[in-house]
């Protein structure tokens, strides 16, 4: 498993938001906003069973929440292509 986010991350100026080039938002309080074509989904990393899954990547990150949150960012979208 990847340690890293990768590439295609940016971050906001002076806000605690990092946007993904493929539209996805994490805000380092553990908010993950995805772009769907019917809207926009949110996923709040606080609550379960989301917090399980976040906190796991944050340990798979060395402990970096803003990697761990970015690398859960990217499964759960990925699990959402796939649902579809």
């Amino acid at each position: 498993m990847k340690h890293r986010p990768g590439p295609g991350w940016s971050h906001w100026l002076l806000s605690p938001v990092h946007e993904h080039t493929s539209g996805i938002r994490v805000h380092m309080m553990g908010t993950i906003s995805f772009p769907l074509p019917t809207g926009e989904r949110i996923i709040y990393g606080e609550n379960w069973p989301h917090s399980q899954s976040a906190d796991r990547f944050i340990r798979i990150a060395g402990g970096n929440r803003k990697r761990g949150l970015m690398m859960w960012a990217l499964d759960e979208f990925r699990k959402l292509q796939e649902e579809r």
